[in-house]
């Protein structure tokens, strides 16, 4: 089951494509975990990774809307 916390993780991390390896370092992830959640490998993949790099990506940002 997709979340919108999934979801946006997803689609953001399409967006981002090519700069995983920065991403990773940067919200903490494992970089092979980041891919693995990206190409969907993971289909459910841990709240606690998705959090950390969907806040790196913008999740909190006030310019985000949420449904």
């Amino acid at each position: 089951m997709k979340t919108q916390l999934h979801e946006f993780t997803l689609f953001r991390l399409q967006e981002v494509k090519g700069t995983w390896p920065s991403v990773a370092k940067g919200c903490g992830v494992p970089l092979r975990t980041l891919e693995k959640i990206a190409r969907i490998e993971y289909p459910t993949p841990g709240v606690a990774h998705c959090q950390a790099i969907a806040n790196f990506l913008g999740w909190n940002s006030p310019s985000v809307v949420k449904r």
